[in-house]
């Protein structure tokens, strides 16, 4: 009787303990803090630490809360007027919310604080040469390049430059030494591979091969370095070959890329005279974008050459009813119609 008296007595005290408040978990304590709830907190207890606006603006700008991002930007540098941190991101997020007037206001006023603030001088150079202003731009990137010579975008800014003013082998040299200075630099192999492509040089290969390799899924890649083997194929038809790949590769990764499937076939049209199966290549590309009307003119010249000369027709007329001054369906129309 005891025992069981015992156990009774033990299994109530178990219980009280269990359903006892100073043992269950107090929500107030457990709940999580945001980020953003205590910097609100810091910023009421040091209303005058501009860090702590700044801090508060990148949240804002992160959640793309603009307008409030900027009135913090904006309390960091009234607190802090030579804060030339918050005023390149105030900069930053007017460029990407593309005031880009007030943007370039902010870079300049970054650069009045503080002359050696590389990321206002590139930002500022970049601005310029959207705006064609080559010479300022070059000033801008040299300065920066001074004050910091491992600055791989300022590399690929000059290649920028001389590519859009036509000198291509310093573009290639500017691409090559921010490659490196950045190995993994994904833009400047793309444009790297884009001029020797133009050039007609196989050293494009290795510049888009490099690219892939870092971005596996890139369809930029993929294309320029199918393009290019397109390009070429007439050299080595098993180029052809490796184009379609590619090509297949980037509708495997983008199922819409009315492009890729165009290319393919004008691959076998062009090339390999195989008409069924650039048809149906055409047909897809139609298929992902129905305004492509020079897929229209291409099917239309399968169509033609298997003889299959009313549904050559109807893709001839396609094509300029979505485009009337093109003149290859026009072209194509009139031999249908002189040959009847």
């Amino acid at each position: 009787m005891q025992k069981s008296f015992f156990i009774l007595v033990l299994s109530c005290l178990t219980l009280v303990a269990c359903d006892s408040p100073s043992m269950q978990e107090n929500p107030d304590l457990t709940k999580a803090t945001s980020p953003l709830d205590s910097l609100n907190e810091a910023i009421i207890a040091s209303p005058l630490k501009a860090n702590l606006y700044l801090e508060r603006a990148r949240i804002f700008a992160k959640e793309g809360q603009a307008n409030k991002a900027l009135l913090d930007f904006d309390k960091a540098i009234e607190i802090k007027s030579d804060f030339d941190i918050a005023i390149f991101e105030k900069g930053e997020l007017l460029y990407a919310s593309t005031r880009y007037e007030d943007a370039m206001v902010e870079y300049q006023h970054c650069l009045e604080i503080n002359p050696e603030n590389t990321a206002c001088l590139l930002k500022s150079a970049e601005m310029n040469i959207h705006l064609k202003q080559y010479g300022l731009a070059v000033d801008q990137i040299n300065s920066a390049l001074r004050i910091d010579e491992q600055l791989d975008q300022a590399y690929y800014m000059k290649g920028r430059i001389y590519k859009e003013t036509g000198d291509s082998s310093l573009a290639v040299s500017s691409y090559q030494t921010a490659i490196e200075v950045n190995p993994n630099f994904y833009e400047a192999y793309i444009e790297a591979g884009l001029l020797y492509s133009q050039a007609g040089s196989d050293l494009a290969m290795e510049y888009f091969n490099t690219a892939m390799d870092l971005r596996p899924k890139s369809v930029e890649a993929k294309y320029a370095a199918a393009y290019y083997l397109q390009q070429s194929g007439l050299s080595d038809t098993t180029r052809f070959t490796e184009a379609k790949i590619l090509y297949q590769d980037i509708l495997d990764i983008d199922p819409s890329n009315a492009a890729a499937a165009f290319n393919q076939g004008f691959i076998e049209l062009e090339y390999r005279l195989n008409y069924r199966k650039a048809l149906a290549h055409f047909s897809l590309a139609i298929e992902l974008f129905p305004q492509y009307y020079q897929a229209y003119f291409n099917r239309g010249l399968c169509h033609e050459s298997l003889d299959e000369v009313n549904l050559a027709l109807a893709d001839y007329d396609m094509a300029l009813q979505l485009e009337p001054t093109y003149t290859p369906a026009a072209l194509g129309k009139g031999r249908i119609l002189d040959g009847e």
